[in-house]
């Protein structure tokens, strides 16, 4: 997840008021269950040029392994003027055929596109499309729709676009603030391609997930400012027709500005209705008044018979914010335990040179974020981004590291 993706976030670490509840984690000092970091991605020196790797989104099909991933690219915002405007968009990587995830030296070997830069697995959208600017923070999702009657596989998505609020002098766009939804492409078989769907899946449709602005000529707009999704498919008893379920995270000013995290479900894996999305209580160790839940930049995988939600929190200190673990026997973390069992994987400022933030921790401009739990075999990885600073701007680069198993319950 760049840090462009919560533009609230930063500045509210910096003001949110830090107030401590009962947790597995609160008062103790525990070790980090992950370890031996390797640099997998550089966002500096990427291969085919430009900058930035982020959100890295693994997955294995038939006997090899992918690598989905964002990166930064440019478009033209403005033809009068020549101008142009950064954005965020899908690149790829794989490891080759038969090849271990967790070989020792592996290399992800970038995919270039026909005609230079990166192959992109789905396109921005079209100029004045909702995802015009964006489409980040993918995820790779197996499970069965109804509605077509088969297994399907989708690419879930963060998509987002300057909305303009006026023309300048010139005829350009000026934008006045960024939408962000969530969006869905579905595999084809019959292109070996995804099928993108033109409008987003998911909306901002309640209050507890949208924020407003005012606008230059006086009136008070809503809008959505959601995304970092994480879909698990759960079959149902005996393997039969399940629910899928919708983990992200919404920007929201509807009792006071927060950062909170949404559970929303759906039959089909398409339609996700208002009623069947509700704010998810984690109960995390260190909450702020303005970060209430988390783990931020989420990420949920399936595993043992438990949701396991690894993400991004603030700690009590600078020493121990970072990403962590917890884990839920339901979806919605109703049954007693559920999210008790918080526990850091990865710290901020653990001295490794590509995301410890040094004397700037509680920005969040710098450091961890993005990560996705993977299993290979009788292992464990962590996949995830580390942003540093340098003389040259801020650099964003995918990394992984072995987990410790015995977290798995």
């Amino acid at each position: 997840m760049f840090r462009h993706k919560i533009p609230v976030l930063h500045a509210f670490l910096a003001m949110g008021t830090m107030f401590c509840v009962a947790g597995w984690g609160q008062g103790q000092s525990y070790p980090p269950a992950a370890s031996s970091e390797t640099l997998i991605l550089d966002g500096k020196a990427m291969p085919l040029g430009g900058g930035q790797a982020s959100d890295p989104a693994v997955f294995k099909l038939g006997s090899q392994w992918f690598m989905y991933f964002s990166t930064i690219g440019w478009r033209q915002s403005c033809a009068a003027t020549h101008s142009y405007q950064y954005v965020v968009q899908m690149a790829a990587a794989s490891l080759p055929p038969g090849a271990s995830l967790s070989a020792s030296g592996s290399v992800w070997n970038v995919i270039p596109a026909a005609g230079g830069g990166y192959a992109a697995p789905i396109p921005l959208g079209a100029t004045g499309a909702w995802d015009e600017n964006g489409t980040e923070t993918p995820q790779v999702v197996t499970g069965y729709d109804p509605t077509q009657g088969k297994t399907v596989t989708r690419l879930y998505y963060s998509g987002w676009r300057r909305v303009p609020v006026g023309t300048d002098a010139s005829g350009c766009p000026i934008p006045g603030y960024t939408e962000m939804k969530v969006g869905m492409a579905e595999w084809s078989s019959k292109c070996n391609c995804w099928n993108k769907r033109p409008t987003p899946v998911v909306d901002g449709s309640n209050m507890f997930e949208r924020m407003h602005a005012l606008l230059p000529n006086g009136t008070l707009t809503t809008y959505s400012i959601i995304g970092d999704e994480s879909v698990v498919y759960i079959p149902g008893p005996g393997g039969g027709p399940g629910l899928w379920h919708m983990y992200y995270q919404a920007n929201t000013d509807a009792s006071g500005v927060e950062v909170i995290t949404i559970h929303a479900t759906s039959t089909d894996g398409v339609n996700w209705p208002a009623a069947n999305r509700k704010i998810l209580n984690t109960r995390p160790p260190y909450p702020t008044s303005i970060l209430p839940a988390g783990p931020y930049h989420l990420g949920v995988s399936l595993m043992n018979g438990r949701l396991y939600f690894v993400g991004w929190i603030p700690g009590s200190t600078a020493a121990n914010q970072g990403l962590w673990v917890v884990s839920s026997s339901t979806p919605d973390g109703s049954a007693a335990g559920d999210f008790s069992d918080w526990r850091p994987l990865l710290y901020d400022g653990d001295g490794v040179w590509w995301h410890d933030p040094g004397p700037d921790p509680t920005s969040h401009q710098l450091g961890l974020g993005g990560p996705t739990l993977v299993s290979d075999g009788s292992l464990l990885w962590l996949y995830y981004c580390g942003t540093r600073q340098d003389s040259s701007g801020n650099w964003v680069s995918v990394g992984r590291a072995q987990v410790d198993a015995s977290i798995i319950h």
